[in-house]
């Protein structure tokens, strides 16, 4: 058998391939001025507002294709990924339920707990190891990346969360450009929350502004690690959120509000000066109702925006609106303030 083997050829050692210069390419895409590559760019889906508007999922639909056209306009040659690589990782999504389920499973009719809020290990532990891949990628393996970060919308899994927790609010130091937070995680236990409270009262992050969370009593622990923000929306209800913890530099407030007099809204918030009270069904109308009058207390206050969530809410959100209307009428007049009343549609995203 031996004999009938080819001769293995020799390989070329040579001074070919170690005397060839590698010349820039000047054609194609390399070619193209920098005003036209912006021009291109400018045809990505828009990213979809940020705070997301639970229950929306933050990469159905935009987001997700954004993400995806970036991630293939990167791979397709050296000049399109410097011109386009910042935009790659200038937002980060560890939070998409379809993602999770879709690289866990093949089975199209596969749910769990955890696209519920729930608890599911299986998904939730490919969850902490992504968590923990792509924090790696922007602060160890290349650290340049850090500065692209400019939103990290996360959901924190109870897998390994004593790891994965400390690490997670480490990294978040290490991110210079870091403008929105969006943190989430399972209101429905206490295991993450007290990881949540005792790993975050060690860091201060003075660079971001707009912060989304559970209204839950370890999510005040991540704002008052966060004592420049300027924007707070609550992506579940609590009511364990109390005050009197001041934060005057916060002037904007969104999501699903807890109770006001829980917040101790005229202590902890003083300058508040944009309010949103949403509408989802006629049940909770009421509620909303004894929200706008509780809007009294902030004298800085400048705009009520009603949020329509739900379609069948249409008509309590026109009572809503006169509510609030007839409220700003009756603040005291400060030199200098505008006070409207604006009402958003967000049934698209429901």
């Amino acid at each position: 058998m031996g004999s009938k083997l080819r001769p293995r050829k020799k390989q070329k050692t040579g001074s070919k391939l170690t005397s060839q210069t590698t010349e820039p390419n000047s054609t194609g895409f390399a070619s193209l001025p920098p005003e036209l590559l912006f021009e291109i760019i400018s045809y990505l889906p828009p990213r979809s507002p940020v705070p997301y508007h639970l229950p929306h999922d933050p990469t159905r639909g935009t987001n997700h294709s954004r993400q995806a056209i970036i991630r293939a306009l990167v791979q397709l040659c050296r000049s399109f990924r410097r011109s386009l690589i910042h935009y790659l990782w200038e937002e980060i999504i560890l939070c998409s339920f379809r993602d999770v389920r879709r690289n866990v499973t093949t089975d199209p009719n596969h749910t769990c707990a955890f696209e519920r809020r729930g608890s599911c290990y299986t998904c939730e532990r490919y969850l902490a190891f992504e968590i923990v891949a792509q924090l790696e990628v922007v602060t160890i393996r290349v650290p340049e990346y850090a500065a692209f970060v400019q939103v990290l919308s996360i959901f924190l899994p109870k897998y390994s969360e004593k790891t994965i927790v400390p690490e997670f609010a480490r990294c978040l130091t290490l991110l210079p450009n870091l403008k929105t937070l969006q943190l989430f995680y399972n209101t429905y236990g206490d295991i993450v929350e007290r990881t949540i409270a005792d790993v975050f009262s060690q860091y201060r992050y003075e660079n971001v502004q707009t912060l989304a969370i559970p209204g839950k009593a370890g999510s005040k622990t991540v704002l008052k690690a966060c004592p420049n923000v300027r924007h707070v929306h609550f992506a579940s209800y609590g009511m364990f959120f109390r005050g009197p913890d001041a934060f005057p530099d916060v002037e904007k407030l969104t999501g699903v509000l807890p109770h006001l007099y829980d917040l101790r809204i005229q202590d902890s918030m003083p300058n508040l000066k944009y309010v949103q009270v949403r509408t989802q069904k006629p049940l909770f109308a009421r509620l909303a109702y004894a929200r706008i009058q509780e809007l009294a207390q902030l004298p800085q206050l400048e705009v009520i925006e009603i949020a329509l969530m739900k379609p069948e809410a249409i008509k309590e959100a026109r009572e809503l609106y006169e509510a609030a209307l007839s409220l700003l009428s009756r603040l005291p007049k400060v030199s200098g303030i505008s006070r409207r009343v604006d009402v958003c549609d967000y049934t698209a995203q429901s």
